[in-house]
């Protein structure tokens, strides 16, 4: 039984890490993609066309049975990432431009989960994570852009007030 639902808290604070974290060398992430100071992270979809962006969007939220001093649940996020590739030649190979900007982004997603993980439980949300899969879009419109979704199941926890 759900006795507390926390989906939108988890993904209003997985858009706002992922907006201010900065790597040990001072760079953001995702610096690697085309026009990153467009990038777009909101939860929710945003219109098609607006790329760069990330958009967290909520999948599920399930019970866990769970002794009653303490709460807690599962849910699902899928981080949709759109890329778009480059308007000029850049002499790299055109072709997957996008996909190395997906992947970079995977990467450092799966790079700043640990991380996450420790701020969610300095804020009283104890969160076990388990990245269930990224999955692409087919290549749809892909060398213009490309977009792929990272599945994410967190648990979570909590002391019961």
């Amino acid at each position: 039984m759900l006795h507390e639902v926390n989906w939108y808290t988890i993904a209003v604070m997985l858009r706002d890490f992922l907006r201010r974290f900065k790597k040990k060398d001072g760079t953001v992430l995702f610096n690697s993609i085309v026009d990153r100071e467009d990038l777009i992270i909101r939860i929710g979809a945003g219109n098609t066309g607006e790329y760069p962006a990330i958009w967290i969007l909520f999948g599920s939220e399930e019970s866990l049975d769970r002794q009653d001093k303490v709460n807690g649940a599962t849910v699902q996020l899928w981080i949709d990432m759109y890329v778009k590739g480059e308007a000029e030649d850049s002499g790299e190979d055109y072709d997957d431009t996008c996909y190395r900007q997906i992947y970079q982004i995977e990467q450092e997603i799966t790079y700043v989960l640990p991380m996450f993980q420790r701020y969610m439980a300095e804020n009283g949300i104890y969160m076990k994570l388990n990245p269930l899969a990224v999955l692409s879009d087919g290549d749809t419109n892909a060398p213009v852009s490309v977009s792929a979704r990272y599945v994410l199941d967190i648990e979570w926890h909590k002391n019961r007030l």
